[in-house]
């Protein structure tokens, strides 16, 4: 199973987080979701760690567990779900089919 993701979205008046180091955490195969430490609380670690990056404006996904620890100090990020984002793809494919009618495009692939 592959790792669990989440979708962040970085408002255009929040902050730049850069290079943000969070430790790697062990996954479970099974599940795809962060092995928990339960002495700590907090996923076990593979002994890396990696530095993450999410700018102002962007929309990004994350391994479930960073992106809740990111979410978690920085409250100013939203959790994008799924379902929006199959909607935020729908629209923009909609504006593509008007914009093609007002220039007069008659490209067929945008009316996929």
């Amino acid at each position: 199973m592959e790792t669990k993701t989440k979708i962040l979205r970085n408002p255009a008046n929040g902050a730049d987080i850069i290079n943000y180091p969070i430790s790697e955490a062990q996954i479970d195969l099974e599940s795809g979701e962060a092995l928990i430490d339960p002495g700590t609380g907090y996923p076990k670690s593979t002994g890396s760690t990696y530095e993450w990056t999410i700018l102002k404006g962007e929309t990004l996904r994350f391994p479930a567990y960073v992106a809740d620890y990111l979410h978690h100090i920085y409250g100013f990020l939203g959790v994008v779900s799924e379902a929006n984002i199959t909607k935020m793809k729908e629209e923009v494919k909609d504006a593509a089919k008007v914009s093609d009618k007002i220039l007069g495009n008659s490209n067929e692939e945008n009316s996929n």
